[in-house]
C-alpha cells in the first residue's frame, strides 16, 4: 500500500513538474565547490572562492550535530527563595460531602444567571443609580470595612441596601468587586469582620463577577480560600457556626471557579 502511495505521489509531482525541467525549487546560493587536492594545506588562508567554501565545508563537516556546554558558575548565595503555601489540611469531619459540594455548586451556578438578568433589569434604577454615586472609592478599604461590618457608611447605601445585598452589589462595577474582595483574606487573618459577614459578603460579590477573569482576581479568590482554610484549620469541632460559611466559599471557589488544588476531596 505504502509503495502504491509513494507511486501516485511520484506520478503527480512529475505531471506538475513536466513543463519544468529547469526548475530548482530551492536555488543554491554558492556553487559547491570540488573537493580538496590530496595533501592540499587547508589552514593556509584561502586564496580564492573556491578555496574558502572548502575550508568553510571542512570546518564544518568538524561540528558535531548537538553542541553542549557544561556551565561551571560560581555559587549564588543572594538566590531569591519563592515559597509557594500548601493546602492547609483540616480535620476529615470538618470537610462537606460530595452531595453537598455538587448542590452548591448548582445553586450557585443559578444565581449567577439571575444576578446576571437583574443586572440587566436594573441597569436604569432610580435606586441603583443613587447608591452607585455614595459608594466610597475603589481604593478606600477603611470606608469599605465600613458599608461591610454595618457600622457606618453613606447614608443611601444605609437605608437603600444594608448588608451584601442585591442592589448593593449590582451598584458595584466590576473593578470595585475585585478591589473588595481583595481586601477579604486580611479581613479574615485580622479578625476586622466576622467570618459570618465576610462570607455573606463575598459569596454575594462572587455571584456578580463577570466570566472571565482578570489572573488577579483569581489570585484573590485563592488567597481568600487560604485564609479560610487557615481558619478553618484551627476549629475543633463541626459543631462551629462559622464551618458553614466556610466550606460554602471554600466549595465555590474550588469547584464553580475552577481552583481544583484548592478544592475539599468528595468524601
Amino acid at each position: 500500500m505504502f509503495s502504491l502511495f509513494q507511486e501516485v505521489i511520484t506520478a503527480v509531482m512529475d505531471f506538475i513538474f513536466d513543463d519544468d525541467e529547469d526548475l530548482d525549487i530551492v536555488p543554491q546560493v554558492f556553487p559547491i565547490p570540488p573537493p580538496p587536492l590530496e595533501g592540499e594545506d587547508l589552514s593556509i588562508p584561502p586564496m580564492n572562492g573556491v578555496q574558502y567554501l572548502q575550508r568553510a565545508i571542512e570546518e564544518k563537516n568538524k561540528c558535531e550535530g548537538v553542541i553542549t556546554v557544561k556551565m561551571d558558575l560560581p555559587p549564588q548565595p543572594n538566590l531569591q527563595v519563592i515559597h509557594v503555601p500548601t493546602k492547609k489540611e483540616c480535620s476529615r469531619e470538618l470537610l462537606p460531602s460530595k452531595d453537598y459540594q455538587q448542590s452548591v455548586t448548582a445553586d450557585f451556578s443559578k444565581l449567577r444567571l439571575k444576578m446576571e438578568s437583574l443586572q440587566k433589569k436594573m441597569e436604569d434604577d432610580i435606586t441603583i443609580r443613587k447608591i452607585r454615586k455614595a459608594l466610597p472609592d475603589k481604593e478606600d478599604d477603611d470606608e469599605w470595612l465600613k458599608i461591610c461590618s454595618l457600622q457606618e457608611g453613606p447614608d443611601v447605601v444605609r437605608e437603600c441596601a444594608v448588608g451584601p445585598s442585591a442592589k448593593l452589589c449590582l451598584s458595584m462595577s466590576q473593578v470595585k468587586i475585585w478591589h473588595v474582595l481583595s481586601y477579604f483574606p486580611d479581613w479574615i487573618t485580622e479578625g476586622s469582620l466576622s467570618l459570618a459577614d465576610s462570607c455573606r459578603w463575598i459569596y454575594c460579590l462572587l455571584a456578580c463577577l463577570e466570566l472571565p477573569m482578570e489572573p488577579d482576581v483569581y489570585f484573590t479568590l485563592r488567597q481568600i480560600s487560604r485564609a479560610l482554610m487557615e481558619h478553618r484549620a484551627g476549629l475543633e469541632s463541626q459543631d462551629t457556626d462559622s464551618l458553614p460559611h466556610i466550606n460554602l466559599i471554600i466549595c465555590i471557589i474550588g469547584r464553580y471557579f475552577r481552583q481544583e488544588d484548592l478544592a475539599d476531596p468528595y468524601v
